[in-house]
């Protein structure tokens, strides 16, 4: 029957040759099989190698971390932001001694990085980040898919230390690598894609910005990875952009998607949950909700104290924001207080030629001219002019911001010709880069308007008032406190020309405005009421013309 014979010693040859006899069959397909296991394992064995790879550098850095963790004391919570800096400067002292592995060695090398730009420390991640770039590339090669994670880190820092050209060129690098080894629809490059977008918008590129958000937020929709923190972080930036384009219901719409995704995601309190409270809050006074402002970038600030610590550059971002609305709420003493803490936070954290320094002194020279500080705001908006040119050049939104509001101190001191020309490169500037419609470009129509009226050219004067009137009111609703003050300022000039009964309604109406959304206290509303005090005086004048 073929079966091995017990009186012979049983080796591992003669009971195959036993059992292939019996299933010649079986056998036969058997290697069959095997032979294409084998084919298929040839395969996949560089896979496997690759994995290999990544399990001994995975156990590698969790030595490596287990080690920075064993000295901790076990009183002290390693979340805490005290604790995070000690292991990380441990971390620094220790990953020398990783120099025999250099993939594991760059890994951690941008981790740490990472981690001090997560602390606001950019002066100790850029020698990190710069070290694991090139050891990722002498190791792995210059277009291997870790170079351009890399590479997209160091953009970052680029990014959040101003050098928004550089973060430009390294994202770009970091998407022609991922898109050669992943094609265009993968979730790392919809990463880099956000990510050039936002620097795009910083730069005032709007449509670049617009383009790429697009893109990405496709990507994330098409994998199902809407969800994801970072597409929730993008839909957020996008968000941001359609508020400096003016689109103010759009951008509305998206925080409060970004905001309840989050919330979702990580439950009432995270950094990224304060940082969506602060836009929200700034888009609020846009919208001329001053209420609404305060306490959402108050609960902002908070949150980021409370996470990140008083000095880290997040919470000093929101306290300049909260110092801006201060100011124009009628609180300037606090306000100057805030913002000369964030002046010289930004210039220990980033230095004197940041755009942040700039902006920053910008704010600081609105407060000292809302007080009469004629000559300290004229002085602090040039500096921050030459910050700005220098950092962004001369077609930046941003400058033209600082460029408005000097023109109008310059107006008030009396200086109308540099003032008019200030004035007009401003509105140059933002009907190119924001279009006819912004709400800026009714901003700066409405001081170019102050500026003929004072000079006695009424006739242009009125115009200008009615075409910033027209804008405000498309763009930003009947109840704005802008669309108030040109109607308050469009009042006295009717009112000097005797045209009592236009001026009147006018002034009610903003007046109305003005004790709806900023209280009867603020100096604005007292101002609209001496103003239309000022009408009934002169209305009731002997002599005066009958309206």
């Amino acid at each position: 029957t073929g079966l091995p014979v017990q009186a012979r010693p049983a080796s591992v040859g003669y009971r195959v040759r036993k059992f292939v006899g019996r299933h010649r069959v079986g056998v036969v397909a058997t290697v069959l099989v095997v032979a294409a296991l084998v084919t298929g394992l040839g395969t996949a064995l560089w896979q496997a190698q690759a994995k290999a790879r990544e399990a001994a550098r995975a156990e590698e850095v969790t030595l490596f971390l287990g080690g920075l963790f064993a000295a901790n004391t076990p009183t002290t919570a390693p979340t805490d932001t005290v604790t995070a800096r000690t292991l990380l400067i441990r971390g620094e002292e220790r990953v020398s001694a990783l120099g025999g592995q250099p993939a594991v060695q760059a890994y951690m090398l941008q981790a740490l990085g990472s981690a001090w730009i997560e602390l606001g420390r950019y002066d100790r991640a850029e020698p990190l980040l710069d070290q694991a770039l090139t050891l990722t590339r002498a190791h792995l090669g210059a277009t291997h898919p870790d170079v351009a994670t890399v590479l997209a880190e160091r953009a970052r820092l680029a990014y959040q230390t101003g050098n928004y050209d550089r973060a430009n060129a390294l994202n770009a690098e970091a998407l022609s690598i991922l898109r050669s080894h992943y094609g265009n629809g993968h979730e790392r490059v919809a990463d880099v894609l956000a990510a050039l977008a936002v620097n795009y918008s910083e730069q005032g590129a709007y449509t670049a910005a617009d383009s790429l958000f697009g893109e990405a937020l496709a990507i994330y929709r098409r994998l199902g990875k809407q969800e994801h923190p970072d597409a929730i972080a993008t839909l957020r930036n996008f968000a941001a952009l359609r508020q400096r384009t003016g689109d103010y219901a759009a951008a509305d719409s998206l925080y409060q998607q970004a905001l309840e995704r989050l919330r979702n995601l990580y439950g009432p309190e995270h950094p990224q949950i304060a940082l969506t409270l602060d836009n929200l809050g700034v888009l609020q006074f846009r919208q001329g909700d001053s209420e609404a402002s305060l306490r959402l970038v108050r609960e902002a600030l908070a949150m980021r104290q409370h996470l990140l610590g008083e000095e880290h550059p997040d919470a000093i971002a929101t306290m300049a924001n909260l110092a801006t609305l201060l100011e124009a709420t009628g609180d300037p003493e606090a306000a100057e207080a805030l913002h000369r803490r964030v002046l010289s936070a930004r210039r220990q954290q980033l230095g004197n030629d940041h755009p942040h320094v700039a902006l920053t002194l910008s704010n600081l020279a609105t407060v000292f001219a809302r007080q009469n500080r004629s000559s300290e705001a004229e002085e602090l908006y040039r500096e921050a002019l030459v910050i700005q040119r220098a950092a962004l050049g001369d077609d930046h939104p941003g400058i033209a911001t600082t460029l408005n509001s000097l023109a109008s101190v310059l107006r008030n001191q009396g200086a109308y010709r540099e003032a008019e020309t200030l004035y007009r490169e401003t509105l140059t500037i933002r009907r190119n880069v924001l279009g006819d419609d912004h709400p800026d470009v009714a901003r700066t129509l409405s001081g170019l308007g102050r500026l003929q009226h004072l000079a006695g050219n009424m006739d242009a004067a009125a115009h200008t008032y009615r075409e910033a009137l027209a804008i405000r009111r498309e763009a930003l609703g009947d109840t704005h406190p802008d669309v108030a003050l040109s109607q308050i300022r469009l009042a006295d000039l009717l009112r000097e020309q005797g045209a009592f009964e236009r001026a009147e309604a006018l002034y009610q109406n903003g007046l109305g405005i003005y004790e709806e959304t900023l209280g009867n206290e603020h100096p604005r509303t007292l101002q609209a009421r001496a103003s239309l005090d000022a009408l009934y005086e002169a209305w009731d004048r002997p002599g005066d013309p009958t309206p």
